[in-house]
C-alpha cells in the first residue's frame, strides 16, 4: 500500500535564523530580536524572515521596545516638568512682583505634564496591547498544534482502517468475449474459474 508523507505538523523553534539553512513549514526562528513562523510547504533557504510570501511573524519585539521607550521617555518628561514646575513655584513665592508672570509659566509647565503624563498612560496602554497580541498569537499557535495532532490521530486511524478493508477485499478481472458477454474471472482462482454475465428482458444472468 503506497505510504503518503504528511510532513511536520507541529512547530519546531530552530534558533537564529541562518541563511544558508534549509526551513520547512512550521520552523520557527528568532531574527532581529522578533519571532517568526515558516508557513510555505515548500522548503526554503536564503529568504529573509522578512518576507511575508514565506514568514509569518510572531511577536515583534522591536516594536514593543519601541513603545516602552517612548513611554519611558514621556515619564522623564513629565518629571522634568513637575520638577521645573516647583522651581518656578518656589521662585514666586520669594518674588511677589513678578509672581504673576511666574504663575503663569507654571501653569504652561503644569499643562505640559499633564500632556506628557497623558501620553505616558497612552503608550503604556499600547505596549499592554501589544503583550496581549503577543499571549493570543501563542494561545492560537498552541490551539493549531492540537488541532493538528487531532488531525494526525485521525488520519492514522482512517489509514487502519482502509487497510483493514483492503485486507478484506477478493480482487477480480473482467474481460469481454465475441458476442458482448462481460466475464469475471475470480481473483483467488484467477485462470480457473469464469463468470459470464449477460441480460435477458431486463434480468442480469450470470453463467459458469
Amino acid at each position: 500500500m503506497a505510504t503518503q508523507r504528511l510532513g511536520r505538523i507541529v512547530p519546531l523553534h530552530r534558533g537564529e535564523y541562518d541563511e544558508n539553512r534549509h526551513y520547512e513549514l512550521n520552523d520557527i526562528v528568532s531574527y532581529n530580536g522578533s519571532t517568526y513562523w515558516h508557513h510555505r510547504h515548500e522548503r526554503t533557504r536564503g529568504i529573509s524572515p522578512e518576507d511575508i510570501r514565506v514568514w509569518f511573524i510572531v511577536t515583534d519585539m522591536r516594536a514593543a521596545e519601541h513603545l516602552i521607550k517612548k513611554a519611558q521617555k514621556a515619564a522623564r518628561d513629565a518629571d522634568l516638568s513637575a520638577n521645573t514646575a516647583s522651581k518656578m513655584a518656589t521662585a514666586a513665592a520669594a518674588s511677589e512682583q513678578h509672581a504673576e508672570r511666574i504663575a503663569e509659566e507654571v501653569g504652561d509647565q503644569i499643562a505640559r505634564a499633564e500632556s506628557a503624563a497623558q501620553e505616558a498612560q497612552s503608550s503604556a496602554e499600547t505596549a499592554q496591547t501589544v503583550v496581549d497580541s503577543i499571549g493570543d498569537a501563542v494561545e492560537q499557535a498552541t490551539s493549531a498544534a492540537e488541532t493538528a495532532t487531532s488531525a494526525s490521530n485521525t488520519a492514522e486511524t482512517a489509514a487502519t482502517r482502509a487497510q483493514q478493508a483492503l485486507e478484506g477485499m477478493t480482487f477480480v478481472s473482467f474481460t469481454m468475449d465475441e458476442n458482448g458477454h462481460i466475464i469475471i474471472e475470480n481473483g483467488e482462482m484467477l485462470g480457473t474459474t469464469e463468470f459470464i454475465i449477460s441480460f435477458n428482458n431486463g434480468h442480469l444472468e450470470v453463467d459458469y
